[in-house]
């Protein structure tokens, strides 16, 4: 809404630096500033690196939902979902099992931010649904 962009930045092409000589990747926003050069604003920085794909959307409550979807943890293929928030904090995530087939371009790579999947609501069925 701001007019930032917001990316994932996989860094399989990133060349090494004096600080990292392994890949990694993460979520960034960027500014164009007044002189017409790009601004980093935010970024979370998972600390995993993700080969193909990834998505991140902003959520109702300002947070971001950041997916890596072709993430290698423990010999396995597994893609993960975080969310954070406006500092670049982790907030909450969860690992998924790896739903490719045969490559990693096979695997589902974007993560879609909804408020309710069949019509939830916010509310506990079990305390608006007590007898008095």
């Amino acid at each position: 809404d701001n007019g930032s962009l917001i990316m994932i930045d996989n860094g399989n092409t990133r060349p090494p630096s004096q600080f990292s000589t392994s890949s990694y990747s993460r979520a960034v926003e960027y500014e164009l500033t007044s002189k017409n050069k790009l601004e980093l604003i935010w970024e979370f920085l998972p600390g995993q690196f993700s080969l193909e794909g990834g998505s991140i959307d902003l959520l109702s409550n300002g947070n971001r939902l950041v997916t890596l979807p072709y993430v290698e943890m423990d010999g396995a293929y597994v893609s993960i979902v975080y969310e954070v928030d406006s500092n670049g904090d982790q907030v909450a995530n969860m690992t998924l099992p790896w739903l490719g087939n045969l490559s990693m371009y096979d695997t589902p790579t974007r993560g879609l931010a909804l408020d309710s999947v069949n019509g939830e609501s916010h509310s506990s069925f079990f305390i608006s649904n007590t007898r008095k």
